[in-house]
């Protein structure tokens, strides 16, 4: 049981979640997630409850002062900075431009969820331990669909950015496979008859429960929840990052072959589920394993 009082900040969607699970996880713990983007009522809470707090963890990283940092460091509360990926690529910008606050990065510790965005901080001179902060569970009662589809997720204010233009190539290449992306419900251009865009989906369990084949191809990426939610359901995962338990396409030409090998397997009757997969949810990922490493790292390294 940890005995402390956690402030939580950052991107709302996953501070109130984590909110939530923290309380149920540890009844110990005095858990509270403070809407600082959006929310006035968030920022004016955050403010007045900020010096009473033991630590703040924030999801999302910045190398530049703000308001909810600066008040954790006048109160000499200490701050960790989980980073995810757009926000690393807006800090390299402020490093290069001299535009950053060396006694904030120095004031906080900092984590993040993958080797590839460890790799990025360091070169703004920033170290981060691999932490995770979400859990996920291996689902019950999965099968191999019986006819081969493809899930992809795409930003509905970034597609290409996400990569549409390659998920429509790949598509075109195979015009007998039905391509679903979940996310944005429309493309500036016309598409393959193939590709079906549904924009945002209430029911993704039944959508990943019909596609064996799950795709990420952006520029940027942090460890995407999309992945390891995908991995929780046995899905082959072509990911433009490598990561354990998915397919490495650094590039087109990598994603095209691939995407061919399992196709040919599948149509051979020899692609099952992704075992090495949920073999990783179900030990990395394990809300216990996550949790407990988190907590540690957040309170008895103080």
């Amino acid at each position: 049981m940890t005995k402390g009082k956690l402030g939580i900040i950052g991107m709302p969607f996953y501070s109130a979640r984590l909110e939530n699970d923290l309380r149920d996880y540890d009844s110990g713990l005095t858990v509270k997630a403070f809407d600082t983007y959006t929310s006035w009522y968030g920022k004016a809470s955050y403010a007045l409850h900020v010096k009473g707090l033991d630590l703040v963890f924030s999801i999302n990283g910045d190398n530049r002062k703000s308001r909810a940092f600066t008040w954790a460091m006048k109160n000499k509360v200490p701050l960790v900075m989980n980073w995810s990926g757009t926000d690393v690529l807006t800090c390299k910008e402020n490093f290069k431009r001299g535009d950053w606050d060396r006694a904030l990065v120095d004031y906080a510790r900092h984590t993040c969820q993958c080797s590839w965005i460890q790799e990025e901080l360091k070169e703004i001179g920033i170290h981060a331990q691999i932490i995770q902060f979400q859990y996920f569970k291996v689902k019950e009662n999965l099968q191999v669909p019986q006819t081969l589809r493809v899930l992809c997720r795409i930003s509905q204010d970034r597609p290409d950015f996400y990569g549409m233009k390659e998920l429509i190539a790949l598509a075109q290449a195979h015009p007998e496979i039905k391509f679903t992306v979940v996310g944005a419900d429309s493309y500036r251009k016309a598409l393959p008859s193939n590709i079906e865009m549904k924009g945002w989906v209430q029911d993704m369990d039944a959508c990943l429960r019909e596609h064996l084949i799950c795709l990420r191809f952006p520029l940027h990426d942090g460890l995407s929840p999309f992945i390891l939610e995908s991995l929780s359901y046995g899905r082959h995962c072509l990911y433009r990052f490598a990561f354990k338990g998915c397919i490495h396409i650094p590039d087109t030409d990598v994603l095209f072959k691939e995407f061919l090998k399992l196709k040919e397997r599948f149509q051979a009757g020899s692609l099952g589920l992704n075992q090495e997969g949920t073999d990783l949810i179900s030990t990395d990922f394990e809300q216990k394993n996550v949790y407990e490493k988190l907590l540690i790292f957040l309170f008895e390294r103080q």
